[in-house]
């Protein structure tokens, strides 16, 4: 349970954010070339660890990001609207972090 409330506290800055986001798409792209080779079964089953495990970390490393803008993680629900999901994903993307601490810990 503590590995769970440490994914969605605290605060990640901009380059950090950047680069698991990009890891986490390195993931999908290697689970991809996996399952061409794999039986219809096992596909599936790997598929869906990797979407619902990909979702988890990716939805903990936003709230981290809106955490170091001093948002509260409710803004988040602004990426699952189409069209707003691409504005607030470069929001969080090229958004400066506050200075020094903010109500949700440290400057990373």
């Amino acid at each position: 349970m503590e590995t769970v409330k440490k994914l969605f506290t605290g605060r990640i800055g901009r380059g950090k954010f950047f680069l698991f986001e990009l890891l986490i798409v390195a993931g999908g792209i290697i689970v991809w070339l996996t399952i061409q080779v794999l039986p219809p079964i096992l596909d599936i089953f790997l598929l869906t660890i990797f979407i619902l495990t990909g979702f988890v970390l990716s939805l903990g490393l936003c709230v981290k990001r809106i955490h170091d803008i001093g948002q509260s993680a409710w803004w988040l629900g602004l990426l699952f609207i189409p069209i707003i999901d691409t504005g607030m994903a470069i929001y969080l993307l090229v958004r400066k972090g506050q200075n020094g601490t903010n109500l949700y810990g440290d400057q990373p």
